[in-house]
């Protein structure tokens, strides 16, 4: 049958801090995020467990993802400080050949795909979390098959070198996704 597999990592920089992966599997559906919370410490620590609260209880609720991250951005703004904010990236799979993504302010998500041997890179220009008022999120659908990989970085693995050069970064996380 159709069986998605998931693996995540996080190397964290300190004891306490604001990146946040999780994965739900519930029924056919399986659901994996990443989020990333504006600075460090407590407080960032403190906010990504908020978040992922609010995201395990919204899909709990079985709320669509682009409502659910409207309902973050309408909630977020209440629980932090006001110069917070999160960048969150989501992929819903439902047992169909497309997967839903849908970002808000997050790194771009990379599509390897196993038939081409290539790397497709999605990007959705909307803004991150808790930083301005509006739902206008939306999510779109991609089409995948069998063999194929998404990947959800974060910020941190994208940035490397002094220069803290991204799209450096995407480029060798494509190079290595297909080598698989």
């Amino acid at each position: 049958g159709d069986c998605v597999e998931a693996h995540g990592q996080c190397i964290a920089k300190d004891e306490v801090g604001g990146d946040l992966m999780d994965l739900v599997a519930d029924g056919p559906e399986v659901i994996a995020y990443v989020s990333d919370v504006s600075g460090h410490g407590l407080r960032a620590g403190v906010l990504m467990g908020m978040i992922k609260t609010a995201m395990r209880y919204g899909l709990l609720l079985r709320r669509p993802l682009r409502n659910l991250v409207s309902d973050l951005n309408r909630l977020l703004p209440q629980v932090k400080e006001p110069s917070m904010f999160a960048t969150l990236a989501a992929l819903r799979f439902d047992g169909s050949q497309d997967v839903e993504y849908v970002s808000a302010g997050h790194v771009p998500l990379l599509h390897f795909r196993k038939k081409s041997n290539d790397v497709i890179s999605h990007y959705a220009q909307q803004f991150p979390l808790g930083l301005l008022a509006g739902d206008a999120w939306v999510s779109r659908r991609i089409r995948f098959e069998a063999g194929d990989i998404f990947l959800l970085p974060t910020d941190g693995a994208v940035e490397i070198g002094e220069e803290r050069d991204a799209e450096i970064g995407l480029e060798v996380l494509a190079q290595t996704l297909c080598k698989f």
